[in-house]
């Protein structure tokens, strides 16, 4: 069982969207009260914006801040939570979880950078390119990235 997020503390709702209370996962909010398996949370985005919900513990992610030197805290608390979210959701849902909270961006940005540069150093596609002009070589290199990545998932 994980510690409840202290009062104060940014949360993340991570549970089922049909719970009633018109939450949807990824929605922010800060922890008013808590009590023994609920906090009371002000939500700051979604539905419920500015809205006041007694939210179960199991429901919510404490979401890590800088300490006082401005590094991220690691530790207990946030893997438990990882625990909840990948058993209760899967890989889908801890994705989806981490992606609303902007973990994954600067990744996608890179992984498309590094298929674009193995496309343009291919030697067949070299060839290919030396017909066409700068701009459309490189719209075809932009294209040719993307159609990989998302030919990866199917």
């Amino acid at each position: 069982m994980s510690l409840p997020p202290r009062e104060g503390a940014k949360v993340t709702f991570v549970g089922d969207e049909y719970s009633g209370e018109r939450l949807s996962v990824g929605d922010q909010g800060k922890v008013l009260s808590n009590g023994g398996s609920a906090s009371h949370v002000l939500w700051l985005t979604g539905e419920r914006q500015n809205a006041i919900t007694l939210t179960a513990h199991t429901d919510i992610l404490a979401m890590e801040e800088p300490d006082s030197y401005g590094h991220q805290r690691n530790g207990h608390i946030v893997s438990l939570a990882v625990r909840q979210v990948f058993d209760r959701r899967g890989a889908p849902g801890l994705y989806r979880v981490m992606a609303e909270e902007g973990h994954f961006a600067d990744m996608a940005e890179e992984a498309l950078s590094r298929v674009a540069s193995l496309v343009r150093e291919d030697p067949a596609i070299q060839e290919v390119l030396g017909h066409l002009d700068d701009d459309e070589a490189d719209g075809f290199i932009q294209y040719a990235a993307l159609a990989l990545l998302r030919d990866l998932g199917e």
